[in-house]
C-alpha cells in the first residue's frame, strides 16, 4: 500500500502566497449557515440564561460567530439594555447564542 501525504508532499515546492490561499480555501470550506432556532428553544435559552445569571453558575454557550460554531464555559452576566451576554471575558449578542448547558 503507498503511503500518500497529499497535499503535504507538494508544499515545499508551492510559493508562500499560494500555502496561504489554499489555508483559506480550506477555512471557508469548514465555514456553516447560522442555524434557525424556532421560539421554544429561544424560550428554553432565555430561561437557562437567567437561572445561571440569578444563581451565578458555570454554563457552556455555543455561539455562532462568522460561519463558525464556537463553545465557551464560565459564569455569565446579562445586560438587558444592549442585549448581550458576558462570559468571562467575551461577549455575545442574544441572537447568536445557538445553545446553553
Amino acid at each position: 500500500m503507498v503511503n500518500d501525504r497529499g497535499s503535504i508532499k507538494w508544499t515545499s515546492l508551492m510559493l508562500p502566497e499560494h500555502v496561504e490561499l489554499l489555508r483559506g480555501i480550506h477555512e471557508s470550506n469548514k465555514k456553516v449557515t447560522k442555524p434557525i432556532l424556532d421560539e421554544q428553544e429561544i424560550e428554553h435559552i432565555n430561561q437557562q440564561l437567567i437561572h445561571a445569571d440569578e444563581q451565578g453558575s458555570t454554563i457552556e454557550v455555543s455561539v455562532y460567530e462568522d460561519g463558525i460554531i464556537q463553545k465557551y464555559s464560565g459564569s455569565v452576566q446579562i445586560n438587558k439594555m444592549e442585549k448581550t451576554i458576558k462570559l468571562n471575558r467575551h461577549t455575545f449578542s442574544f441572537e447568536n447564542i445557538l445553545s446553553v448547558e
